[in-house]
């Protein structure tokens, strides 16, 4: 009889450890997944695509004014050389201020006399377009900051892409200054810079683009 009694004891001791264990490897799976969970929750996958404002940063400065210089090496003047010629400009935004002086300097190293009176030829410089424009792409973690707790995390991104573009289009009339007789028209030239940053795993950064690197010192 107490052998029996031993017997049923160990029976249920066994099943109290198989029942211990048991829970304890659904506590552990149980966190592993509430981990996981608060991982996927904390990681962010964004597209964002913006257009720049009215003021510049220099980056943006730098590509426009590149972009329309790369639009002037595809254009060409069909008159000869030394002649004078008033150049006049149009265009949607304020940039064509800019952009006419790069126009009348490029003039003047083709060989053309720019003058304000009195030139044989006048040159409509239409500036179809100038402007850039940027997108993002970036999966990881954002950065987090809490008014209860005092400690901010840094942005870890596992990938994040930044494009940054800018474009100008030209096209060129040329008319005769005596008699506004239009005698050549051009198609829209076309200028581009670009400047890209990707980052992959919190820290590897490559970059690409097609600006010139200043002149050494």
């Amino acid at each position: 009889m107490s052998d029996n009694i031993l017997s049923q004891i160990s029976i249920i001791l066994k099943i109290l450890h198989l029942k211990n264990k048991f829970f304890f490897i659904l506590k552990r799976e149980f966190e592993l997944i509430v981990f996981g969970v608060c991982i996927f929750l904390l990681a962010g996958c964004s597209v964002t695509r913006s257009i720049s404002q009215t003021d510049r940063s220099f980056l943006e400065q730098v590509m426009i004014t590149q972009s329309i210089e790369s639009s002037l090496g595809h254009a060409k003047i069909p008159l000869p050389k030394g002649s004078s010629v008033q150049v006049v400009t149009a265009g949607l935004t304020d940039d064509k201020n800019f952009a006419v002086k790069v126009f009348e300097a490029w003039l003047g190293r083709q060989g053309y006399k720019v003058l304000e009176d009195n030139a044989d030829y006048q040159i409509q410089a239409l500036w179809r377009g100038i402007g850039t424009d940027n997108s993002e792409f970036f999966f990881g973690i954002p950065p987090i900051s809490s008014g209860f707790i005092p400690i901010a995390t840094p942005e870890l991104s596992f990938y994040k892409s930044v494009r940054e573009n800018a474009v100008a289009r030209l096209s060129i009339n040329i008319t005769k200054r005596r008699d506004g007789q239009l005698i050549y028209s051009t198609p829209a030239y076309e200028g581009k810079a670009y400047y890209n940053v990707k980052t992959i795993l919190f820290g590897f950064t490559s970059k690409s683009t097609n600006l010139a690197h200043p002149p050494p010192e």
